[in-house]
């Protein structure tokens, strides 16, 4: 089984790579949502609230680039591939979303 990464590997790896008060602001708001939206799901509100907390980690640092350093990021911390990708689909200029977040974790 992959290691299911925790919040606190989240703060760890967000708050190295975010100073900025508003981004962190803004990743604390979206973590809380997506607990929420879990919750009303009746999926693994730890799993979504860490994709939230971390979706934007690559931004400050990559603008122009955003997504495309997050999953080197992730795998440098031993994360499981699967995150990458749930963490990529918050919202690329090429996905759409349609329906709810998938939960491919074992």
């Amino acid at each position: 089984m992959d290691h299911k990464p925790t919040r606190e590997e989240a703060w760890k790896i967000l708050s190295d790579h975010v100073k900025s008060p508003n981004l962190i602001a803004h990743a604390l708001a979206v973590e809380a949502a997506m607990r929420q939206f879990a919750r009303k799901k009746g999926a693994d509100e730890e799993l979504w609230s860490v994709i939230g907390l971390i979706h934007d980690v690559d931004y400050e640092e990559h603008p122009d680039e955003h997504l495309r350093h997050a999953p080197v990021m992730l795998r440098e911390q031993g994360w499981p591939p699967w995150i990458f990708l749930l963490a990529s689909v918050s919202r690329p200029p090429q996905v759409t979303p349609t329906n709810a977040m998938p939960n491919p974790a074992p």
